[in-house]
């Protein structure tokens, strides 16, 4: 099964603290038929690289099966960080747990790109504001 994951974030504050929001899309096709499921996180006092992986932790956290993954991503950041083995001291913890998630997936890609289709739907939900605001940490 191949999984694509678009994920957008927006952030508010400082770049060292502030509120972050992100909104995630999974895209797949079930017998012939795509399906489509919208999930929407947030968190205070948290660092705009924090909300980076905090999100990509978040949208692996949707996947209930190995799968072929594409994550799309609006951030240049996680998208270096996720495909490149550079020694990562900032968000540490967070970045060894979306690694260790990935790696259960048959393969799991990450590119920094944003469809303005996709940012549509995302942003509708987001603003919606159905989701609880956690505290990072």
């Amino acid at each position: 099964m191949k999984v694509d994951i678009w994920i957008m974030t927006r952030f508010f504050g400082k770049f060292s603290s502030g509120l972050g929001e992100c909104g995630i899309l999974l895209e797949t096709t079930v017998k012939d038929k795509p399906f489509r499921k919208i999930h929407c996180a947030g968190w205070r006092e948290i660092s705009y690289q924090g909300l980076q992986v905090r999100a990509m932790v978040e949208a692996m956290n949707r996947m209930t099966k190995p799968a072929e993954v594409t994550v799309h991503i609006d951030s240049l950041y996680a998208a270096y960080v996720a495909e490149h083995e550079a020694e990562i001291k900032a968000h540490a913890k967070q970045w060894k747990e979306y690694k260790s998630k990935a790696g259960k997936m048959n393969s799991c890609h990450v590119i920094r790109e944003m469809s303005d289709t996709y940012r549509s739907a995302i942003l509708k939900e987001l603003n919606e504001h159905r989701f609880r605001i956690r505290k990072d940490g």
